[in-house]
């Protein structure tokens, strides 16, 4: 019988530093990152909270879908194909996108492509490097996921949602680098060679030693580690995962995905602060599920993840006369262990600033920041001379009394879905 669950998200962190450094991201344990990821650059991988009520099961048999047979291969994209065995003078040559015949040096081959049918109960267990590529993304999965065949449509509609309430776009006017982690994490590249334009590369990845790596995102790609996207056999051969059964839920968590997607999305645009990196992620990946709540129990259950996640307010109390420090100081005192106040506080601020500027608000911001120098390739933790010139932008664009009026709206305006 298939058990389809959930990870609570413990937190939708997200470390956005470089557009070729990967974040911390929402689902796992604190800090669990920083070795396997130290040649690039050190994350942060914290939690904010967490979700112990016991999970939900079901014994409907879902069909299984596995990438064995030529059947799961569709007709491939202009640049996704599957191609017949080649001559070593054409395998000198990079190949396109999942050419099955190419071997790597390392002896690892290229990942082959697969689709979903688009229904809910069915399921893609991946038994090696797969991909699959839709308009906006690309789909790059490891051996040992277990997809529900609406995955993809309802990655796509996020997409979609997130571009349409922010007013912006994945694709920008400047080259991305195209890097991504998984070399970093897997000790090779199992992507080499795959090419994703101003596609939004999406790596659905298995944690298969609980060492505790956690959701991440950076203007390149997000990077999703979820337990509910482990298969049974990957769950079932860890004992922490298998012993603790509280972890997996019954429904997916798309604002865990959202939030990612959205640090994507702005860090394609400009630098930002911890603040209203962190803190912009969670506000449109609310609005983003709130608006696709009605699609599948999945984004009805991430409504109810949302409440769980945001319905607290910051340790220090925020006040007129101090909220401008609050913000130039971005947090960078806090210890890994104690992040999640910029979260609460950059929901809030989002809040704010649409309340009193309008929608177009974040656009206006990262405009600013564009001109401020901080343009792609973008940072996340900025030094205090960087924190300092974007909390002058900040008052150039809102006012000079943009951060007395929100202490003043802190004070008295409840902290709600």
């Amino acid at each position: 019988m298939k058990k389809k669950s959930i990870l609570i998200p413990l937190l939708s962190a997200a470390l956005l530093l470089s557009a070729c450094t990967p974040s911390g991201g929402a689902g796992g344990t604190e800090a669990a990152t920083t070795e396997a990821l130290k040649t690039v650059q050190e994350p942060v991988s914290e939690e904010k909270g967490s979700q112990t009520e016991s999970p939900k099961s079901t014994d409907q048999e879902n069909e299984t879908i596995t990438p064995e047979s030529e059947s799961v291969t569709p007709e491939a994209p202009d640049n996704g194909s599957v191609t017949p065995e080649a001559s070593e003078e054409e395998t000198s040559e990079a190949p396109e996108n999942g050419t099955e015949s190419e071997t790597f040096e390392d002896g690892h081959k290229p990942p082959v492509q697969f689709t979903l049918t688009g229904n809910r109960d069915d399921h893609f267990i991946s038994e090696e490097f797969c991909y699959l590529e839709d308009e906006k993304f690309f789909l790059l999965v490891e051996p040992g996921a277990d997809l529900p065949g609406d995955f993809a449509v309802n990655v796509g509609l996020i997409i979609d949602k997130l571009e349409e309430v922010s007013g912006l776009s994945y694709t920008i006017d400047t080259k991305l680098c195209g890097f991504d982690n998984s070399s970093v994490q897997l000790g090779y590249n199992p992507w080499e060679d795959m090419e994703y334009g101003y596609k939004v590369p999406v790596f659905i990845m298995i944690d298969e030693k609980a060492n505790g790596y956690i959701s991440s995102a950076c203007a390149e790609w997000a990077t999703i580690y979820m337990f509910e996207l482990y298969s049974d056999e990957v769950w079932n051969a860890v004992p922490e995962y298998r012993d603790n059964p509280e972890r997996r839920y019954d429904w997916i968590n798309y604002y865990q995905i959202a939030h990612e997607l959205t640090h994507t999305l702005t860090l394609r645009q400009a630098s930002m602060t911890k603040i209203m990196t962190e803190g912009i992620a969670d506000y449109y990946a609310e609005k983003a599920i709130n608006a696709l709540a009605d699609v599948s129990p999945d984004f009805a259950g991430s409504v109810e993840i949302m409440s769980w996640n945001l319905d607290d307010h910051v340790k220090e109390d925020v006040t007129p006369e101090n909220a401008e420090a609050v913000f130039r100081n971005d947090y960078s005192d806090l210890s890994h262990t104690d992040r999640g106040d910029e979260y609460t506080l950059g929901r809030m601020i989002g809040l704010f600033l649409e309340e009193r500027y309008g929608k177009d608000f974040m656009k206006d911001y990262l405009k600013a920041s564009q001109d401020a120098g901080y343009k792609y390739p973008t940072w996340y933790d900025l030094e205090e001379d960087d924190r300092n010139k974007l909390a002058d932008e900040f008052k150039k664009l809102f006012g000079d009394d943009v951060f007395t009026d929100f202490g003043e709206y802190y004070q008295t305006h409840a902290y709600q879905l």
